[in-house]
């Protein structure tokens, strides 16, 4: 998913005349950032677009000129952003969470968010220290990331699987 992300940006910073691909790719983060904070899936445009700095805007403009990932959906009077894919929503989300950890942990907490968390909790740039956060948090969402992925590489899946029995043996004692 990475891999298709960063062509989705490459492909937006060619159709640009000035932004280039980290350009489009930091912005992509700072709207998963946004989305996550105001916890609104499909936000209304100008919700995004005043939060943001002048060079954003520009690159999430040209994200959303080019509706490869995300586009602008008009439902009445309201303008939303919606992504092509509730996979790649999700994906970026959660590389929202890495690259800019919430420090309110009431929002990994958040059942809306599981799929996210699990996602971040196998995702390879997750920082181990980040863990601990997530299963404290949302230990629902860390169990569902060990259940369904096979993506987890061993030594990885270990750090989680103790991190998650210290939650249970501490949570069970209380």
């Amino acid at each position: 998913m990475d891999h298709y992300l960063n062509q989705c940006c490459d492909v937006a910073a060619a159709k640009s005349d000035a932004l280039l691909t980290p350009d489009i790719g930091r912005a992509l983060l700072v709207l998963g950032a946004r989305m996550l904070a105001s916890r609104q899936l499909q936000p209304a445009y100008h919700d995004v677009i005043s939060t943001l700095s002048e060079d954003e805007r520009r690159a999430v403009r040209s994200l959303l000129s080019d509706a490869n990932l995300c586009k602008i959906v008009i439902d009445g009077p309201r303008q939303s952003i919606v992504f092509r894919h509730d996979r790649l929503r999700d994906f970026v989300l959660a590389k929202s969470v890495i690259d800019h950890p919430p420090e309110d942990t009431a929002l990994i907490a958040d059942p809306l968010f599981a799929d996210i968390v699990a996602i971040v909790t196998e995702h390879p740039d997750t920082p181990k220290e980040d863990l601990a956060t997530l299963v404290r948090a949302n230990p629902l969402a860390v169990a569902m990331a060990l259940g369904d992925s096979n993506t987890l590489c061993s030594d990885r899946r270990r750090a989680v699987e103790a991190l998650f029995v210290e939650w249970w043996t501490t949570s069970t004692r209380s």
